[in-house]
């Protein structure tokens, strides 16, 4: 049995059902993962991935030929990872993208470390 690969991301279902309907009326089968999740609870959707649309690995290259030609974006289909979206996030940020990513960190733990000092302090006098 084939693997089944992630080929693009919805953040609601209803919007994955027209390309499932358009992909399985050439042939393909398809799956959405996380469907009934997000249709539960929609607000969860960024956070768990949002509706995966996914394809048997042989039918990979067709789907994405007819996502392309349907005019749909494709940088949507790249799964991110934790990292990767700190990273991306990192880079929009002004000082951030001046920095290093161990800098940033370093610059983070101590304005944590300053704000629990500040929380923590008595005051002097009473």
């Amino acid at each position: 049995m084939s693997q089944w690969v992630t080929v693009f991301t919805f953040t609601y279902p209803h919007e994955a059902h027209v390309l499932k309907t358009r992909l399985e009326s050439e042939g393909i089968l398809v799956s959405l993962k996380n469907e009934n999740m997000v249709q539960v609870y929609n607000f969860m959707s960024n956070a768990i991935g949002g509706v995966r649309l996914q394809v048997p690995e042989p039918d990979v290259p067709r789907a994405m030929e007819i996502i392309k030609e349907g005019g749909w974006q494709t940088d949507r289909v790249k799964e991110d990872s934790f990292e990767d979206l700190m990273l991306q996030t990192g880079k929009r940020i002004p000082l951030l993208k001046r920095m290093g990513a161990m800098s940033a960190v370093i610059l983070f733990l101590f304005v944590i470390v300053l704000v629990l000092l500040f929380m923590f302090s008595s005051p002097v006098g009473f």
